[in-house]
């Protein structure tokens, strides 16, 4: 008999609070008296989240399903500025503000946060010196204190990475694939200690026969034209990992594309071993600037079994963002997919894996 629990994914976020109903959507939709016209209510498709999307999603997961396992929010909530335009203080603000806006509403909920390539500065370059330093201000200034279990903050400290128990038999590792976005000779073949830690993790989850949950930010893979998100020899030593305990995990979520998508990760020999879902974005950005269309913004409801903690379904709840900035759709947020369509895509996903 199929016990069902369920938890919900939101991410990418990129919250701007200085947006501006009159902001210049070249930049961000800061600034005011710029726009020709009043932006929607919303914002614009040229920028990120404002204060108003970001409560109304959180809202809509309330409505939705208002009680929870818990919540994955996986990284990403500083805004798409230059280097010389975000500093630690707008890091911090930006986290804080979101944290507010989810602990607000989903009070009595395990939230767990998850540090993404943009919730640093300067972006896309992990502070190895520095971080030591700012570690403490996630937990403090940015809120992060009342999340993360107090027996995991020496592991955040060290380098963003932990683990959360959920219930007896199943364990979430939160892992800071940041880590592993460029290579540097200087820091060693494991970054932060985060290899032997997860494979530690793992370890005690096999010999307990238990199933983990393994999240991040940054995918394992490819896309093009970026390439590889993750730098040689990491992702290979981390897949490597995943791998060869592929038995205790019961999926891989992710985030960073602000896409709807998936992946299936091979073996070095060629095998499917493990799949990974990616989740797509709350923020509306476009990218590249030059694109025809933005995205939708979006929160995932993921189903579960409570006896095995396998994986069973999930719907993606959307808002359209244009008829919302026109006030025709305002607060709406149907489900994108029925949930014949996504059983048949788990299904197919999990039959390629387990076949191998």
């Amino acid at each position: 008999m199929v016990m069902d629990g369920f938890f919900w994914q939101i991410t990418d976020i990129h919250i701007e609070i200085n947006f501006s109903p009159t902001g210049d959507i070249n930049n961000d939709c800061r600034g005011k008296d710029i726009a020709k016209h009043p932006l929607g209510l919303y914002g614009d498709f040229s920028c990120d989240s404002n204060m108003l999307l970001l409560k109304d999603s959180v809202q809509a997961m309330k409505k939705i399903h208002p009680k929870p396992d818990f919540i994955l929010w996986t990284g990403d909530n500083v805004p798409h500025l230059t280097d010389e335009e975000v500093d630690w203080n707008l890091v911090f603000s930006s986290i804080n503000k979101t944290t507010r806006a989810i602990t607000d509403v989903f009070s009595d909920t395990m939230i767990i946060p998850v540090l993404g390539n943009h919730d640093v500065h300067p972006y896309k370059h992990f502070p190895w010196s520095t971080f030591s330093d700012y570690c403490e201000r996630y937990l403090t200034t940015g809120g992060w204190g009342n999340l993360i279990p107090l027996d995991q903050q020496e592991n955040w400290k060290k380098g963003a990475y932990y683990s959360v128990h959920i219930n007896p038999q199943l364990t979430i590792l939160v892992v800071n694939t940041f880590l592993y976005q460029f290579y540097e000779q200087d820091i060693g073949s494991d970054p932060k200690g985060q290899f032997a830690w997860l494979t530690s993790q793992l370890q005690t989850a096999k010999d307990k026969n238990t199933k983990v949950i393994v999240t991040s930010h940054i995918p394992p893979g490819y896309q093009a034209p970026e390439g590889q998100f993750l730098a040689h020899p990491y992702v290979e030593k981390y897949l490597a990992i995943i791998n060869n305990f592929s038995q205790v995990i019961s999926t891989q979520i992710y985030a960073h594309l602000h896409r709807d998508t998936f992946r299936l990760l091979r073996d070095i020999n060629g095998e499917f071993k493990t799949n990974a879902f990616l989740g797509p974005s709350v923020t509306p950005w476009k990218y590249p600037k030059n694109a025809t269309q933005g995205n939708n913004p979006c929160v995932r409801l993921y189903n579960y079994d409570l006896k095995s903690n396998e994986l069973l379904d999930y719907q993606q709840y959307c808002l359209n963002f244009t008829l919302a900035n026109q006030m025709a759709a305002q607060g709406q947020w149907p489900p994108e997919c029925d949930s014949e369509c996504r059983k048949w895509l788990l299904c197919s996903i999990g039959a390629v894996t387990s076949e191998q």
